[in-house]
């Protein structure tokens, strides 16, 4: 299944839309036969992968709810440690925004051990809290994979994750690289097991941003809040509304701050209604101005 997931990877990126269906097609087979955890916990990779392409996103959540409810049992048993160490966003999209602190305070060393999945989630979780010194830490030890051309199901997720880790951490240079590796992934969804970080476009906008070209940014956010809409990934659509607001309101143009108002109350409300509590924090702080 392992060997089946890699082929099937490669052939996604080399654009052979033939072999990915029949590598799919099998895979799915053989974790159909062995029905156990880890044959669900492998094959999700591929339905995420799958359902972003070809749009089969009642197939995609179907395959991630039963290979996320299959495989989080198995794997991690103890509740405690899963809310410690588990990097799974829907365990903290959910939680207290001290929750979360309080999980990448004891998790964020785990980033260490398994750099380029794990690495990149706790870092970019650390810098949506504002924990600058311990996304640092990841995020200088993790540039040699600087858009590292590794062929992993977990390639394309992690090289968004580091560019928006260099942009929160404000180093350009870095976020340059990687804006050139992930350019021609534009109109992807950014997945990584059971689940994603939304629209690659976003994180091209962050660069733009961070380099001062704010027309090339909103660009950017809108085509990532179009994208996000139409996979149904509404966190992410919240995110990528607000970054959108925020270079509205740079831009300052004809009509930028009534619409900047008018996403920023979209986010808030997709928050309040989806339970995210780091997005509803933020849209609260855009709405008074900070």
């Amino acid at each position: 299944l392992e060997a089946l997931d890699m082929a099937y990877f490669n052939a996604e990126r080399s654009g052979d839309g033939d072999a990915a269906e029949r590598l799919f097609a099998e895979a799915e087979a053989l974790a159909e036969r062995l029905d156990s955890a880890m044959a669900w916990w492998n094959f999700t990779r591929m339905a995420t992968t799958r359902g972003a392409r070809v749009g089969h996103y009642p197939s995609r959540i179907a395959n991630v709810q039963r290979a996320y409810q299959v495989g989080k049992a198995a794997k991690q048993a103890d509740a405690g440690l899963r809310r410690a160490g588990e990097m799974f966003w829907v365990d903290f999209d959910h939680s207290q925004i001290a929750d979360q602190r309080a999980a990448m305070e004891a998790g964020w060393r785990l980033a260490f051990i398994t750099p380029f999945g794990t690495g990149a989630s706790v870092a970019h979780l650390c810098v949506d809290l504002g924990m600058l010194d311990q996304a640092r830490e990841i995020h200088d030890s993790m540039r040699p994979l600087l858009a590292h051309d590794l062929h992993h199901q977990t390639w394309l997720c992690v090289q968004s994750q580091m560019a928006h880790i260099a942009v929160g951490l404000g180093e350009l240079e870095d976020a340059l690289i990687l804006e050139t590796v992930l350019a021609p992934f534009r109109d992807l969804i950014a997945n990584m097991w059971f689940t994603g970080v939304g629209s690659v476009a976003r994180y091209l906008g962050e660069v733009r941003l961070l380099d001062g070209d704010v027309a090339g940014a909103i660009d950017q956010f809108e085509y990532a809040c179009e994208r996000n809409r139409t996979a149904g990934a509404v966190g992410w659509l919240a995110r990528s509304s607000l970054d959108l607001a925020g270079a509205l309101r740079i831009r300052s143009g004809d009509g930028d701050a009534q619409r900047a108002d008018r996403l920023i109350a979209e986010a808030d409300d997709i928050a309040t209604r989806h339970q995210l509590p780091l997005v509803a924090h933020r849209a609260a702080r855009m709405s008074s101005g900070a």
